[in-house]
C-alpha cells in the first residue's frame, strides 16, 4: 500500500502509539480495576517469556528486582510480570527462579493470569495496567519494536 502511494523507503515502518488510547490516568482507579494493591511500589514489565536465553531478559530483571528489594529494604516493592510464568512457550521457569532467589509469588512478584494473558488483553485493560505501575522495567537483548516502552511512556510511566 505504501509503495502504491509513492512512499519510497518502505523497508522500515516505525510503530507508534495512539495517545488518545494510551494516556495518563488515575493510578488508584487503575489498581482497583485490576485488583492490585494500592499501597505498594509496583515495578512492571510487559514481555513475552519465550525462547532461551530470554531475549527479554526476564531472569536478569527478576534478579535486579531482588537486589533492589534487598539493597534498599524496599519491603513495599512489588514486581508485576505481564507474561507466562511457565516454560510453555520455550521460556524460562520463572517460578523456579523466584524460589532460588527467595522471592514469593503473590507477595513479591505477581504474574498476569495465564488464561487471560493467552487470550489477550484489550487496549483499555493494558492502559489500566500501565497506569497502575510506578515504574516500567523493560530490558532486552534484542528489541523488536519496543511498543511497551512507548505505551507506558504515553501513560506517564517512568522507565
Amino acid at each position: 500500500m505504501l509503495n502504491k502511494a509513492g512512499v519510497a523507503n518502505t523497508w522500515y515502518i516505525p510503530h507508534g502509539v495512539d495517545v488518545n488510547v494510551y494516556r495518563p490516568g488515575d493510578q488508584r482507579a487503575a489498581r482497583k480495576a485490576l485488583n492490585l494493591p494500592d499501597d505498594r511500589f509496583i515495578i512492571g514489565s510487559v514481555a513475552t517469556n519465550k525462547g532461551f536465553p530470554s531475549r527479554k531478559c526476564l531472569a536478569e530483571q527478576v534478579v535486579a528486582f531482588k537486589r533492589f528489594k534487598d539493597r534498599y529494604k524496599a519491603t513495599d516493592a512489588l514486581l508485576y510480570l505481564h507474561c507466562l510464568k511457565t516454560t510453555a512457550h520455550g521460556g524460562i521457569d520463572l517460578i523456579a527462579l523466584l524460589e532460588d532467589l527467595g522471592l514469593a509469588e503473590g507477595e513479591d512478584v505477581i504474574f498476569s493470569n495465564a488464561y487471560t494473558y493467552t487470550l489477550g488483553w484489550s487496549e483499555e485493560r493494558m492502559v489500566q495496567l500501565y497506569q497502575s505501575f510506578d515504574f516500567l522495567t523493560e530490558c532486552s537483548m534484542g528489541e523488536g519494536f519496543g511498543l511497551p516502552i512507548l505505551e507506558a511512556q504515553a501513560c506517564g510511566i517512568q522507565w
